[in-house]
């Protein structure tokens, strides 16, 4: 793929999108000038260091792709776009913006991620259409001032800076349903974020926080992971409308108090702390579809939580059970089911009921043997580990089964299960 192809492609456009990514192009063919109709360009994956002149002169681009390239800068002239609805320059290396970005009157998205940003021009007010903005890993150690001018914004990210602290005039952004701050070092946030009444998103992980501010209470959606939060923040009770949780590593002994009063959550994670027991009253949480619990130091959990049944995830790696509760194997609706990095030595063939897996983790146990009966479980396709979310697996590395049998399973799992019927346990 060459400067050739892409003046083929730009030869060749009629209409629609022109999509001149992965061509490995430092420059632009001055052609694309010509295309006086064009209203999206896609240059991802190149090896541009400017924004080519030629595309300055598209004044009806209303998107423009230029994430992953080799940009230091975005020139000036950026300001005759003035169509520009959305702007993709993230995965770059451009450390300052043009003050003549704040003339792109129709732009909407303004995606800036992974460059080398340390501040933002003075006035941003003429964006006034700006809803959604993307500053994550960058390099800002505040919010820039001119952020708060910028009335219309509905989501913000900022993750992955080095942030200490947030003003008090971040609540003027009054339209913000999502605020993304995980991983920076924050070690507390202004009560004036209460004030931001459309908030329902907030991502605080990778942070140093105890707690939240009072009054914080219309969430959907909160993750409060990898902090340092040893209590629940009753506040958060308030949110009757929280669905999703995160409170994985932190440093809880216990699951707090109140979380089964969450009526409407249906994602619940609470790995990585240091949990010996799960509450009874888990089973109030009757719209609960993924529970995480990896990384604890539980040995049972109570019969309670076969009462869940809109449960579809359960991780339950990396803690200290001996067997599956049976209380798991009541889970009719369950897909995916981990219990890898524990202690077990059998399987109770009642896993069997759980004919809708197709996501089994028992590696890293002491298994010698597998239950004939599992062969019902027809959503186990492959045998080995999953990448990224694929389904079907069942991993069992790590055990102590025959050679014989993990041989069998890995010409098809079909053939572990023929195994499995027709030899008995060692």
């Amino acid at each position: 793929m060459t400067f050739e192809d892409a003046e083929t492609r730009i030869a060749e456009w009629t209409s629609g999108p022109l999509d001149l990514s992965g061509l490995k192009l430092t420059t632009l063919p001055d052609s694309v000038a010509k295309l006086g109709g064009l209203t999206e360009l896609n240059l991802r994956w190149n090896r541009l260091t400017a924004v080519p002149a030629s595309i300055l002169e598209l004044k009806n681009l209303t998107d423009l792709v230029l994430s992953s390239n080799q940009l230091t800068m975005l020139s000036a002239g950026i300001a005759k776009l003035v169509n520009l609805k959305r702007l993709e320059v993230g995965f770059n290396q451009i450390s300052t913006l043009p003050d003549s970005i704040n003339q792109l009157h129709n732009l909407t998205s303004l995606y800036l991620n992974s460059n080398r940003l340390e501040s933002l021009p003075t006035d941003l007010s003429g964006l006034t259409k700006l809803t959604r903005l993307q500053l994550d890993r960058n390099r800002f150690n505040q919010l820039p001032d001119s952020i708060t001018q910028l009335l219309g914004l509905t989501h913000l990210f900022l993750g992955d800076n080095v942030l200490t602290d947030l003003p008090d005039h971040i609540a003027s952004l009054t339209n913000l349903v999502g605020l993304y701050l995980q991983n920076n070092q924050l070690t507390a946030l202004p009560d004036a974020i209460a004030l931001l009444e459309k908030l329902t998103h907030l991502f605080l992980s990778g942070n140093y926080l105890h707690t939240l501010p009072a009054n914080v209470t219309r969430l959907i959606i909160l993750d409060f992971g990898d902090n340092q939060l040893q209590s629940f923040p009753s506040n958060v009770l308030a949110s009757t409308n929280l669905k999703s949780l995160g409170l994985s590593d932190n440093q809880l002994t216990t699951v707090p108090d109140g979380i089964v009063d969450l009526a409407n959550l249906t994602s619940l994670n609470l790995s990585d702390n240091q949990l010996t027991t799960v509450p009874d009253g888990i089973v109030d949480l009757a719209t609960l579809t993924s529970l995480a619990l990896r990384g604890n130091k539980l040995t049972e959990l109570p019969d309670s939580i076969s009462q869940l049944g809109h449960l579809k995830y359960l991780d339950l790696s990396d803690n200290q059970l001996t067997e599956i509760p049976g209380c798991i194997t009541e889970l009719s609706k369950l897909l995916s089911l981990r219990v890898a990095c524990n202690l077990l030595t059998i399987v109770p063939p009642s896993i069997a009921k759980l004919t809708n897996l197709t996501d089994l983790n028992l590696g890293n146990n002491r298994l010698g043997w597998l239950p004939h009966e599992m062969s019902t479980i027809s959503g186990l396709t492959m045998l080995g580990a999953p990448e990224r979310n694929e389904s079907g697996y069942l991993d069992l590395h790590g055990n102590e089964l025959p050679d014989a049998l993990m041989q069998a399973g890995r010409s098809s799992v079909s053939e572990l299960w023929d195994y499995l019927r027709t030899n008995t346990p060692p």
